[in-house]
């Protein structure tokens, strides 16, 4: 189920997406909490998670990598440079690192990636799973790049439901091209709520095709629709 919440205020829309996120922390402090982050412009709602929610019950983690060394492209990495990593370590919080090894290969990566979600899962089968994502121009969410050109590919990467995570060269559809992301099964079959901002006039067309059809290697964000819980804060009137 997926409800819309529209504010052409960006400082208003904000704060009310971070709201979202602090209510869902706090209705859940007494469970395990895996909170997944989105990079990108999603991690503007990391400054907004109040202290009081930080603890022990909750680890953290990114929705989707990119498979690179460098700091400044690698997600986890720069999650380590915010003011929210910084505080959530005084509060001991935990992390699931997803920062790159050298010379580590797209498979070994995503093998890692994969088992450490299932060992969480294994490790508190009451925990509850809460992420953040985006939507870009072209429909994709997390690291979920669109395939319309080869659905069967999509399917084989993102559908499976014995995989969370998909390690996949985009080619030129991302400039940054090896990725690693939780997958289509992993988003509908394991996640509890979803808190989605996106702004940009530039992502009109992209949010209006989210409803209007069901091809989700042509518009993966679509799966918004197939989500147990999702919020979605945006400046664009549709």
């Amino acid at each position: 189920m997926m409800e819309v919440i529209t504010d052409q205020n960006p400082s208003e829309l904000l704060l009310r997406a971070s709201a979202s996120l602090n209510a869902l922390l706090s209705t859940y402090k007494t469970f395990p909490i895996l909170f997944l982050t989105s990079g990108g412009s999603a991690f503007k709602l990391l400054s907004g998670i109040s202290q009081t929610q930080l603890g022990s019950n909750l680890t953290v983690s990114v929705l989707d990598e990119r498979i690179d060394t460098n700091p400044t492209v690698n997600n986890f990495a720069q999650l380590c440079e915010t003011k929210f990593y910084e505080q959530a370590i005084q509060f001991k919080t935990n992390f699931i690192s997803t920062e790159v090894g050298k010379d580590e290969s797209v498979e070994s990566f995503t093998i890692k990636f994969d088992t450490a979600l299932k060992n969480w899962k294994k490790q508190n089968l009451n925990g509850k799973i809460i992420v953040t994502m985006g939507i870009g121009v072209d429909g994709h969410t997390a690291g979920i790049m669109p395939f319309q050109e080869d659905p069967e590919k999509f399917i084989k990467l993102f559908k499976n439901p014995m995989r969370w995570v998909a390690g996949y060269d985009a080619g030129n559809k991302n400039p940054y091209n090896l990725r690693a992301t939780v997958t289509i099964s992993y988003l509908t079959m394991q996640v509890d709520h979803a808190i989605v901002y996106c702004t940009g006039i530039e992502k009109k067309e992209a949010l209006q095709k989210i409803n209007n059809g069901t091809d989700l290697a042509e518009i993966p964000a679509r799966v918004l629709n197939q989500m147990k819980d999702v919020k979605l804060f945006t400046d664009v009137s549709l």
